[in-house]
């Protein structure tokens, strides 16, 4: 199904209520936009905080530096 929104002024555009809800996107929910030629791909971004704790390690690193590596290897991943 083919869906139409305009974008405001800032480039802000709305996603339809069906895809929010079929990808759980909730006020707060971080999305990721992948480009395929001439293409944009709207993805839920992967919570990988919440398994904080699953493996031990001893090596220390900061969230931000996590964060960074995490949204490289998943844009690398879609390109």
């Amino acid at each position: 199904m083919n869906n139409t929104s305009y974008a405001t002024i800032k480039g802000q555009v709305t996603i339809p209520v069906h895809i929010r809800k079929r990808l759980n996107i909730k006020k707060g929910t971080q999305v990721v936009f992948i480009e395929k030629e001439d293409k944009a791909i709207i993805k839920k971004a992967p919570n990988f905080f919440s398994l904080k704790g699953s493996v031990s390690s001893n090596k220390k690193f900061s969230e931000d530096t996590i964060d960074k590596e995490l949204r490289n290897s998943f844009k690398k991943a879609y390109e």
